[in-house]
């Protein structure tokens, strides 16, 4: 490659990276020669092949690497640092080097290919017999030479290398190099390390598992026929699966019925792996409803929930005669019967039961639906059932569209703050949200997000110090008596009545003062006991102190759990509702507002949102840091000129959380905006201001967004940013390519220069500007 093929900025830069190359310190050869190898810049090759010398073991790995990533290099150079070098990590790179070189797949370079061939092979054999190299220290490193000698030689290596292998797989290798052997058994001759398999006296089940790894590793078809054989014959689940992930990634489309019939098989990690094929072919759509349903139908209950599963996925429509069998096998009465309730049942059979349900609650509003749907019920109200299946249960009536009526009181009493913990209640929100186009859950929704009647949401314990003086007296009488009526007529209530009894009292332990004073009258020879158990009085009331302060944290309360939920609300209704509940709204509620109309701006779009603007106008100039950054959130959704000034206003904020939100919101503004409706020199004026601030974190999103304007005049500062700010190099070379050569010739002029990590960073950005 000749110099003047450059642009004179770029032969600067070049030349600048080779003078630190031969005259720099080892950090400054190391440096360059991995930027060289990033530039691709091959004029440089002589240079590289002189550090190969280099007295720092350092310089002549780096060196090497850089040689090898341009497959270029003189071999009897690289030759001599494989076999000689003192470091083994010099050794190892040269190897690595060789096997990457251009004469590897050049026919005019017979002789050098030979002679690397023939390295790899003598190294393959490990430590000659006179060869003390490396024997002084704790770990033999001729190991690590031959490993990676052994799998460099299967890549370059034909049949030739059978007999050797062959020879060294008598030798009793270590696991390790063992499976490297049979790597490049399987590359240079299959069909000798298929025979493998079928020899007398057969392989060990280790043996078997690492030769069909190896034969996978071989991209050939011969190969996929006998991974094919492998998966269908063998009983071992672990050649089964290593042969169903490597036809997989092979992307043929051949096996997929096979793999389907897998999903039967007796251990769950094959019906996993078979299932992950499936879905990696993108080949579920090609199955056949007609041939999943007798799948499901004929095998064993721990097979069924995989393929209900993928049924429930199909795009076709299940049968009715399936639709009936799953009514009858697993939501029969005399299933129900066996157990008293559901959470009796194995967690498997539950599992199933839930799934059947979901197929069937996208059909017609039969016998089975109602029958799915009781059942559905049954478990989400059951309380011995675990909350993980009672959740599952929860959401799922969301999709049972018709029997909305029948579940609105249900709902309510799931959301009865006294009686269900908060993953219960949130699982209600999320599931009625699904029937929130109806007025009479509408009407639920608003009551609960804007919290119309309080007494309803008073929760034991909130940390609020005034509620509790207000409150305490009158509250525990009405508590109790409700939970004394409700022990008589439901679960819910025995369990409200036993929250109560093992209630954490309120009141300090009186007797441990009467206790120290007792152990303060002790004779002299029991003060070592008195104070133990002064010691542990003290240690106790630290530990009671953690434990009031966990009886006594508050619960989500309903309201902000509605507020959430809302975020995914398929009805219009709720952006004007979510506004509506910014009025007079607390700081932790504007908060979760905010939140949930960026989110929900997301997925319907910020056209009824718009009337939050003067609410988040008052956030912006008056509210805590929280706040701020949840509205900065929905400013960057509100794409107006109002909206962006508010932005750059929180690009100011004393606080750093506040001002790296604000500049996540105007990178959305200015990706999704055309120059031309932007106010370009206040953006700019921003994000030059923006790049000086004392956090690396702003420091590093502001530059990409500055050098997205492109404008020439920011070039020298976005350079200063990025070889002073670590973090900041990391995104510049791929944002200045607007100004490459100005860029270069700068960075040129600099290196010579710069000191210590600044000119490392300099380096590293020269290297990465040419190879762009």
């Amino acid at each position: 490659m000749s110099s003047q093929q450059y642009p004179v900025s770029h032969l600067e830069a070049y030349q600048a990276l080779v003078t630190l190359l031969e005259q720099g310190d080892e950090a400054q050869s190391c440096y360059s020669a991995k930027a060289i190898a990033d530039a691709k810049y091959k004029d440089a090759i002589p240079q590289l092949n002189q550090c190969l010398y280099h007295p720092d073991a350092d310089v002549v790995i780096d060196a090497a690497q850089a040689l090898g990533e341009l497959a270029q290099g003189d071999i009897e150079s690289l030759i001599e640092v494989a076999q000689h070098h003192p470091e083994g990590d010099a050794r190892q790179a040269a190897l690595i080097t060789l096997s990457q070189h251009e004469c590897m797949t050049q026919s005019d370079q017979i002789d050098e290919k030979n002679k690397v061939i023939k390295l790899l092979s003598d190294m393959t054999q490990g430590r000659g017999q006179h060869d003390t190299w490396g024997l002084n220290s704790e770990w033999d490193e001729w190991y690590d030479l031959q490993y990676l000698s052994v799998k460099l030689y299967g890549k370059t290596a034909k049949e030739e290398a059978t007999p050797l292998i062959k020879a060294l797989l008598l030798q009793d290798p270590e696991p390790e190099l063992e499976m490297a052997l049979y790597d490049t058994l399987a590359q240079v001759d299959l069909d000798y390390c298929q025979s493998l398999l079928v020899q007398q006296p057969s392989p060990s089940l280790t043996q078997l598992r690492k030769i069909t790894k190896a034969i996978s590793h071989n991209p050939s078809q011969a190969a996929s026929i006998v991974l094919f054989k492998l998966m269908t014959q063998s009983q071992d689940s672990e050649v089964k699966i290593i042969c169903i992930k490597a036809l997989a990634e092979r992307k043929s489309t051949d096996y997929q019925w096979d793999f389907a019939n897998l999903i039967c098989d007796n251990e769950e990690r094959v019906q996993d792996a078979a299932v992950q094929a499936l879905v990696q072919l993108e080949a579920l759509d090609q199955i056949s409803m007609a041939n999943l349903e007798p799948l499901a139908m004929r095998k064993e209950a721990a097979n069924l929930s995989r393929l209900l599963d993928l049924i429930d996925q199909h795009p076709d429509a299940p049968s009715a005669r399936f639709i009936q069998w799953l009514s009858d096998t697993l939501l029969s009465d005399s299933n129900k019967s066996n157990a008293a309730s559901p959470h009796s049942l194995l967690f498997e059979d539950l599992n199933q039961i839930l799934k059947a349900a979901t197929i069937i609650s996208h059909q017609q509003a039969d016998e089975s639906y109602h029958k799915a749907f009781n059942r559905t019920l049954d478990i989400a109200k059951d309380t011995k059932v675990s909350t993980a299946k009672r959740i599952q249960a929860i959401h799922l009536l969301g999709h049972f569209k018709h029997s909305s009526g029948a579940l609105l009181n249900e709902y309510r009493a799931l959301l009865d703050e006294k009686h269900h913990d908060v993953m219960i209640r949130q699982a209600c929100f999320e599931s009625l949200n699904h029937f929130a186009k109806e007025e009479v859950y509408q009407t639920l929704l608003m009551a609960h997000v804007l919290d119309k009647d309080a007494e309803m949401h008073l929760i034991t314990g909130l940390s609020d110090n005034t509620q509790k003086e207000c409150h305490h007296d009158s509250a525990t009488p009405l508590i109790t008596g409700a939970a004394q009526h409700a022990a008589s007529t439901s679960t819910l209530g025995a369990i409200l009545e036993n929250e109560q009894a093992t209630q954490v009292d309120k009141t300090p332990l009186q007797h441990e003062q009467n206790i120290n004073n007792m152990v303060a009258r002790l004779e002299q020879d029991f003060q070592a006991y008195g104070d133990i158990v002064s010691d542990h009085f003290k240690a106790a009331d630290k530990l009671d102190l953690n434990r009031r302060k966990i009886a006594k944290h508050p619960q989500v309360p309903n309201q902000i759990l509605a507020i959430r939920s809302l975020a995914n609300c398929p009805s219009e209704f709720a952006a004007p509702l979510l506004i509506e509940a910014l009025t007079g709204a607390e700081p932790h509620l504007q908060v979760e507002l905010f939140n949930t109309m960026a989110r929900l701006g997301e997925k319907q779009g910020t056209g009824l949102l718009k009337n939050a603007f003067g609410a988040l106008a008052n956030v912006m100039y008056h509210a805590d840091s929280l706040t701020k950054q949840a509205a900065t959130r929905l400013l960057g959704q509100l794409r107006n000129r109002q909206s962006l000034t508010l932005i750059l206003l929180g690009t100011e904020d004393e606080d750093e959380a506040v001002r790296l939100c604000s500049l996540i919101a105007l990178k959305t503004h200015m990706l999704a905006k055309p120059f031309s409706q932007l106010p370009l020199l206040e953006i700019q004026r921003c994000l030059q201001r923006c790049l000086k601030d004392k956090a690396g974190g702003i420091r590093k999103l502001t530059l990409p967004l500055l050098a997205h304007l492109e404008q020439e005049e920011d070039v020298v500062s976005l350079i200063e940013c990025a070889i002073y700010d670590d973090e900041s190099q990391s995104v510049a070379a791929d944002s200045l390519g607007f100004a490459k050569d100005k860029a270069l010739n700068l960075l040129a002029q600099k290196l010579p220069e710069l000191k210590d990590q600044a000119q490392y960073l300099a380096i590293r950005l020269t290297g990465q500007l040419l190879a762009l």
